[in-house]
């Protein structure tokens, strides 16, 4: 029967899968029951209120986009982030109102535009203020119509005509990062971004004030929400990384000593 399930071969990335999950759920699971591990402070995530305080100041919008991925089809890869993304958009509302400022979303799928809306009414009302909101001064969609050159466009020449205070970009990002942090750039804009991806992060480097980089984003978005399940979970992806770097460098050891025909013949059970 085992061998019937096992793949010959591939056992020992099976265990390392089942390590990992494992690993996570428990980390979790503390967390749920009050052992929430601590964040480091973000500098990105801590200019959020000074970027909004910017649009106050000013007397002008801010502007915030979730990039152009959605929950489904070929861009649901970037769902995770887009999720922190949204969850960041209900913080930044919520200071927006209360300081305010007039907060300004671009989405460029229907789905993403309908939880936007959702969010931004949430904070309204809890404002006590919903008689205020309007999805045709709030919400502005830009549609994906073969590629993410429209959006991007789309954003830019909004960012260039209105050249709001600040401009948000937090979430899972293609190369529209670059078009529209540069024109954020050019329009003046206290630009705070974030994106979970390695090669986009560096347009935001080099256009941006603040930038959240990598899983930066995912703490921010636990910080804002003050989810323990979430600080859990990046709990336990520093603990794989740990764990996995230490097998990495057991294995370098072991290759130096001339040991690598016995550990391959291992790992190949």
């Amino acid at each position: 029967m085992a061998e019937a399930i096992l793949i010959p071969g591939k056992t020992v990335s099976l265990i390392v899968f089942l390590v990992i999950m494992v690993s996570i759920y428990l980390t979790m699971r503390n967390a749920s029951k009050g052992k929430v591990p601590t964040i480091r402070t973000l500098p990105a995530y801590n200019a959020i209120t000074e970027a909004v305080g910017r649009a106050v100041e000013l007397g002008k919008p801010a502007h915030y986009t979730t990039g152009t991925h959605s929950f489904v089809g070929q861009t649901a890869g970037g769902s995770a982030a887009l999720t922190a993304g949204l969850s960041l958009l209900a913080y930044i509302s919520d200071i927006c109102l209360s300081k305010g400022a007039t907060l300004i979303a671009s989405c460029p799928y229907p789905e993403v535009m309908t939880i936007e809306s959702e969010i931004l009414r949430s904070s309204y009302l809890k404002a006590g203020m919903e008689e205020e909101y309007s999805e045709v001064e709030h919400l502005r969609y830009v549609p994906i119509v073969s590629s993410c050159a429209p959006f991007a466009a789309g954003v830019a020449g909004w960012l260039e005509r209105e050249k709001p205070a600040t401009n948000f970009l937090l979430g899972p990002f293609f190369f529209e990062s670059l078009i529209i942090a540069e024109a954020g750039y050019h329009a003046g804009c206290f630009q705070v971004a974030g994106t979970t991806s390695a090669g986009y992060s560096a347009f935001f480097v080099a256009c941006c004030d603040y930038v959240l980089i990598g899983e930066e984003l995912y703490a921010a978005a636990a910080l804002a929400t003050n989810d323990p399940i979430q600080a859990g979970s990046l709990r336990g992806s520093d603990v794989n990384r740990a764990w996995i770097i230490a097998l990495i460098l057991i294995g370098v050891v072991v290759t130096l000593l001339g040991m690598k025909p016995a550990l391959m013949s291992l790992l190949s059970i």
